[in-house]
């Protein structure tokens, strides 16, 4: 049904069949020397669900630090914070996110 509310629950991606995306992304990447980098990338990005009547506005911005340790071995850390908006009640949130790895080649 048109201009119908939904709730945080239900995902608005399976509900509706036209879905209106608009956005923009920034990267930076600065390689401090052979063997580390740096990144960040900052994103805001307009979603608008016309037969759901919501719309949704989604920040982010990611810092990242790379570093090969050998020809196999590489590892990466990230920060994240998110931001994501609704007109939808209950529907907001923030996310702050840490995330490590390590990669090993055979």
């Amino acid at each position: 049904e048109s201009g119908t509310q939904t709730s945080f629950l239900v995902d608005p991606f399976n509900l509706s069949k036209t879905i209106k995306q608009r956005g923009v992304n920034v990267s930076w990447l600065w390689k401090m020397n052979s063997r580390m980098s740096a990144n960040a990338n900052l994103g805001h990005t307009n979603i608008y669900f016309p037969e759901l009547g919501r719309r949704d506005v989604l920040s982010t911005l990611n810092l990242g630090l790379n570093r090969t340790f050998d020809k196999q071995v590489t590892g990466s850390v990230y920060l994240r914070h998110q931001q994501g908006n609704s007109n939808v009640p209950n529907a907001d949130y923030d996310e702050n996110a840490l995330i490590g790895s390590v990669n090993y080649k055979f």
